[in-house]
């Protein structure tokens, strides 16, 4: 039984090389030589914007060999993962799938609980693999404290995922109101609406531009007409204030209405909600200030101003 248990943190430190090994080789970097399926999909009109996304979060992949062995190995173990949780409904695949797609274009959900697999693996056998070396941060550490190290590598890819997706979200909501702007310039120089979204992705930067680009895509190839893929845009990224204006749009298509006064009205709104937002976020930095004041500056404040008196008052006595 000793014996045994002297090979335990050797095991541990296993699936830690292992856990490190298998997210190393497994990240969407530098992948082998494209397939048949892939090259025919360069005729797509949506291929470009999705290889563009995926150059932009890509770096060069130490070994190739690694990958085409560990990855379908991972993914593999990820779809099982997925498929359990699927069933004690703890995952809503499609939401999943839908932000993948937006926040990390090229990674499957399979792929993606793979990742939160080996990142528990790498915080479970962490602690141990360091007592081992005679390395003791926080002392003799208890198993709860392996799970729990455990669980926080589980929930790091969302905690991610989430976060890309916020700053996704906060990037296009600042750029909206510049967009329709010129939009409206454009619609006001004698462009048709489909000129003008054109013009806007072409001179634009960023995740809405990246958004038009796609609707310009889908107007010239003809898969849907103006209204039906905005609306489509606005679904895809389920932004209240873009599916506000998309519905603002299609009612005054709807209606017959000019689009220009509709665009010039819209990006006023958004400019004035920014602004008082901003001043709302102003005021709750003052309150915000009320602890840091009354925790750390009038003690050392009244420490500064009462020392010297309580030491004269004690001179007085004696």
């Amino acid at each position: 039984m000793t014996g045994v248990l002297s090979l335990w943190p050797y095991a541990c430190l296993g699936l830690l090389a292992l856990g490190l090994f298998g997210f190393v080789e497994t990240l969407p970097f530098g992948a082998p030589r494209e397939s048949l399926v892939n090259r025919l999909r360069r005729l797509e009109p949506d291929y470009w914007a999705h290889r563009a996304q995926q150059q932009q979060n890509a770096a060069l992949r130490p070994i190739a060999v690694g990958h085409s062995i560990v990855r379908p190995a991972v993914d593999e173990v990820g779809r099982q993962l997925q498929e359990l949780l699927a069933r004690l409904g703890l995952v809503r695949l499609g939401d999943l799938e839908q932000s993948l797609e937006l926040v990390r274009p090229g990674v499957t959900p399979a792929h993606h609980f793979g990742e939160k697999f080996l990142l528990a693996l790498l915080g479970v056998g962490f602690l141990p693999a360091t007592e081992m070396i005679g390395i003791h941060p926080f002392g003799a550490s208890p198993i709860w404290l392996w799970a729990a190290l455990g669980l926080v590598g589980f929930a790091v890819p969302d905690w991610y995922l989430a976060q890309k997706g916020k700053g996704r979200r906060t990037r296009m909501v600042t750029a909206l109101p510049a967009v329709l702007s010129m939009l409206a310039i454009a619609l006001a120089a004698g462009r048709s609406i489909e000129e003008a979204v054109a013009r806007v992705s072409e001179g634009s930067d960023g995740e809405l531009a990246k958004e038009l680009q796609r609707v310009h895509r889908e107007l010239r190839f003809g898969q849907r007409y103006l209204v039906p893929a905005l609306l489509a845009m606005a679904d895809r990224n389920r932004i209240p204030e873009l599916q506000t204006v998309v519905g603002h749009i299609e009612a005054a298509s709807n209606l017959g209405l000019t689009l220009t006064e509709v665009l010039r009205t819209q990006a006023a709104a958004l400019r004035e909600r920014k602004r008082l937002s901003i001043v709302e976020e102003g005021g709750k930095g003052s309150i915000r200030m009320v602890i840091p004041v009354a925790v750390f500056i009038l003690p050392v404040l009244f420490v500064i101003l009462l020392a010297p008196a309580a030491a004269s008052v004690a001179t007085w006595g004696q």
